[in-house]
């Protein structure tokens, strides 16, 4: 059996306003990523590469590629939230 108008009409505010939010909350983030993270990672590589082959370099870049890498991370939950999807590239479509 289909759903109703009403029904349909309601999943759809539901989705556009999960998009909403999740677009507010993705714009935030980025000001955070680029103000905070891409800096920190900048920084933490020029020390990484002042100190090579020492454990405080060696300690410095592990960091700066986990920051990255956790940042943009994070960038891809949001992107899959914002599309509401399981996957954002491929050629599958998931349900």
């Amino acid at each position: 059996m289909h759903p109703s108008l009403q029904t349909r009409w309601r999943q759809a505010i539901q989705r556009e306003g999960i998009r909403l939010i999740v677009f507010v909350v993705w714009f935030l983030y980025m000001t955070l990523f680029f103000r905070l993270f891409v800096p920190y990672t900048a920084a933490a590589a020029h020390l990484a590469a002042a100190r090579f082959m020492s454990p405080a370099g060696l300690g410095y870049a592990a960091m700066a590629v986990a920051v990255l890498a956790v940042g943009l991370h994070v960038h891809v939950v949001l992107c899959r939230l914002l599309l509401l999807k399981v996957r954002v590239f491929g050629a599958k479509e998931y349900a």
